[in-house]
């Protein structure tokens, strides 16, 4: 149901918000230190009014693919899967732009908010949608792929007995984020780095210093 996806995003968000915070702002060339953690839930708000819509057009796309597909083996969980991101980039872009701006600049939400808009118009806070659209078509395929997948396994019941649903959820866990890591970083640059002109401009600068270097940025 919405109100049980909503809690349980809500719970996510809550849980995870300080790491992300620290994500982001490395993501954003910030150097490891205990800094990162200055203001760990600054911009909240953004990812919490986004749950609910965000979830909801998450699970409604998914479920309208998978009754359109008419069947529900794993192919056909993948591809209901990828669907659903695209709703969900939809939905959540506009609060990352926000989010990751506080984050990056530590201002607060609401500010931040009112100088993108004042600077650049409304259409900002679709900055860096298709690198959004990436990782959740991919992340969001992978997620429901991975659940399903672990969630049928008789080897993983006979193994963990009642601790496979945990057991199915860092799986799940580990694997879409791995998915999802790389658009993110992408994202998060283009959407911090208001001077970039394109994609091709972020991927040229984080791949200046060879390809090695280049994967430790995204990753």
């Amino acid at each position: 149901s919405i109100a049980f996806g909503s809690l349980t995003g809500a719970t996510c968000v809550l849980v995870g918000y300080p790491l992300d915070t620290a994500k982001t702002r490395l993501q954003t060339g910030h150097a490891w230190s205990w800094k990162l953690l200055t203001h760990p839930y600054r911009g909240v708000l953004s990812p919490l009014f986004a749950v609910t819509p965000s979830w909801a057009a998450n699970f409604f796309m998914y479920g309208s693919a998978i009754k359109f597909l008419g069947q529900n083996d794993i192919a056909s969980v993948a591809l209901a899967g990828g669907f659903s991101g695209l709703g969900y980039a939809t939905v959540v872009c506009p609060f990352e732009m926000v989010k990751c701006n506080t984050q990056f600049t530590h201002k607060p939400l609401a500010e931040t908010y009112r100088q993108l808009v004042r600077e650049n118009g409304m259409r900002i806070l679709y900055r860096g949608y298709a690198a959004a659209c990436c990782r959740d078509v991919g992340q969001t395929a992978a997620y429901f792929t991975l659940a399903e997948w672990f969630g049928r396994s008789e080897r993983l019941q006979q193994l963990f007995g009642s601790s496979a649903p945990f057991v199915t959820g860092m799986l799940t866990g580990i694997g879409h984020c791995t998915v999802e890591f790389p658009f993110d970083t992408v994202k998060t640059k283009m959407q911090t780095g208001l001077g970039y002109t394109g994609y091709s401009e972020v991927l040229r600068e984080m791949g200046a210093d060879g390809s090695s270097a280049f994967l430790r940025l995204l990753f």
